[in-house]
């Protein structure tokens, strides 16, 4: 299905590319960035990342030149969208600099966005992307600095869910505690890790037992297994402590 969604994609940007370039139709040029984006993310999931660069960084050029030289502001945020796209798509070919450094870019934008501009509606798109920064962090092994990134899009995220009642973003607050415990488990931290292990799993569990969102069983699955590997890291940590010595 994504083989048939990439030709669709190929069709649309085709058109669009026409018209935006020959027929100088520049009002269509959003909806062009937007077609790329959306090929790119299915290259992603094809695994063909060299694809989905190239089709991200063309939305960034199209946004950039909105946004900057047309002062297309209302864009801002399709901007840091697709500075998000590419440092994923980095991320997962292992370039984790290159990640960073487009992360960097997508969090000032939406930083300005949110606290600036107070486009609260747009804290967990921060959130997320300060999400994907710590694991590029945690990937380089800069785990202080993966911890101060998922420290901020955890405050962000119980703030949305526990005060706002954003209960649709559940998931992804449990996603940050999953991956802050990964890095605490990673950094010897095990008490910490634990703390927010637990607290992913319980809201996995609500989730997906209670509220019935099935979808994230794998998920669930995953955090299960989490616990009982920081568990384990524990218990290995205890028994091989050296014994002190002296009164």
């Amino acid at each position: 299905k994504l083989s048939e969604a990439v030709a669709d994609f190929d069709k649309a940007i085709d058109i669009q590319t026409r018209l935006v370039e020959v027929e100088k139709r520049e009002e269509l040029a959003d909806n062009l960035a937007i077609s790329l984006n959306n090929r790119g993310n299915a290259y992603g999931v094809l695994g063909k990342l060299a694809e989905a660069i190239a089709d991200f960084d063309k939305a960034f050029d199209i946004y950039t030149r909105l946004v900057d030289v047309e002062k297309r502001s209302e864009l801002a945020n399709n901007l840091a969208g697709s500075l998000n796209n590419l440092g994923n798509a980095y991320s997962l070919l292992g370039k984790h600099t290159d990640a960073i450094a487009n992360f960097d870019k997508a969090i000032e934008i939406q930083t300005r966005l949110v606290e600036v501009e107070k486009r609260h509606e747009l804290a967990n798109a921060l959130a997320g992307c300060l999400n994907n920064r710590g694991n590029a962090y945690a990937d380089l092994s800069k785990l202080g600095e993966a911890i101060a990134d998922y420290d901020t899009a955890i405050d962000i995220r119980t703030r949305l869910v526990e005060v706002e009642k954003r209960e649709e973003l559940a998931n992804d607050m449990a996603a940050s505690l999953h991956n802050r415990g990964i890095t605490y488990a990673t950094d010897g931290r095990f008490d910490l890790a634990l703390s927010d292990v637990r607290k992913a799993l319980q809201i996995f569990e609500h989730l997906v037992s209670e509220k019935g969102m099935i979808h994230l069983s794998q998920e669930l699955n995953d955090t299960r297994e989490l616990l009982q590997w920081v568990l384990e890291r524990q218990s290995e940590q205890t028994s091989q402590a050296p014994q002190r010595s002296g009164p």
